[in-house]
């Protein structure tokens, strides 16, 4: 995937891969100033080496890479410009080239695309490969499909048979959450476009952000049930 991006979208030599930097931690540092100190037959206080310890907190121990993201350079820049480049670990068999600093330290001047791999379209072609049907082809607006998020009759059973739960979308992603089913029972959706959103509200508590999505989903059903249009940023 990373590869046809850079390739098809911007070209060669417009992209790399973000690196990142990994650093030394505080226990990590102090076992090794209390590993030297017995090596070579040193006799410090505890304080002491707690103190040498402080000062290599932080220090780079090893270089990596960020697992979905990717450097984009404006046109007619070099990368040079920015910062050096590298092969990740230092690992000269590879083909991939990261920027040298941590993306962090430079995002100020340049875009990264975030492209993470998702496990959907897999399930989905899976899918296709077991029951012969082309994913591209079933309706989205299929009642029995857009009944599920409810009740659990299309699915031939009572909410007494899945522990008192009276939607049918216990187990499909991101809709089986209490924050979310919540969401399906005050606004009562009934078509794709709708779903979409309290898809993308589920997203605000991963963040952590429990007071947002508190606010988020009030704000949220009002809307549905007048029929506001509602954006998510």
């Amino acid at each position: 995937m990373h590869t046809i991006i850079r390739r098809l979208f911007f070209g060669a030599g417009q992209t790399f891969r973000a690196g990142t930097v990994g650093t030394m931690a505080e226990k990590t540092a102090y076992g090794y100033v209390k590993k030297y100190c017995e090596e070579h037959e040193i006799t410090k206080r505890s304080a002491e080496m707690e103190r040498i310890a402080k000062g290599c907190v932080g220090v780079r121990r090893t270089t990596g890479q960020h697992p979905g993201g990717i450097v984009v350079l404006p046109i007619g820049e070099e990368i040079y410009s920015f910062t050096p480049v590298q092969r990740p670990a230092n690992d000269m068999t590879t083909k991939i080239i990261t920027t040298h600093f941590d993306y962090h330290k430079i995002d100020a001047n340049l875009l990264k695309l975030d492209i993470l791999g998702h496990l959907d379209p897999t399930m989905i072609r899976m899918l296709e490969d077991l029951t012969g049907k082309d994913a591209s082809e079933i309706p989205m607006n299929d009642p029995e499909v857009l009944s599920l998020f409810a009740s659990t009759e299309a699915l031939g059973i009572t909410p007494e048979d899945i522990g008192g739960c009276t939607l049918g979308c216990l187990g499909v992603p991101e809709f089986g959450t209490n924050f979310v089913m919540g969401m399906l029972l005050d606004a009562k959706p009934k078509t794709f476009r709708i779903l979409s959103v309290f898809r993308d509200c589920h997203m605000v508590p991963m963040y952590g952000l429990a007071m947002h999505s508190i606010i988020l989903k009030t704000v949220t059903v009002r809307c549905l049930r007048r029929s506001v249009p509602v954006m998510i940023l």
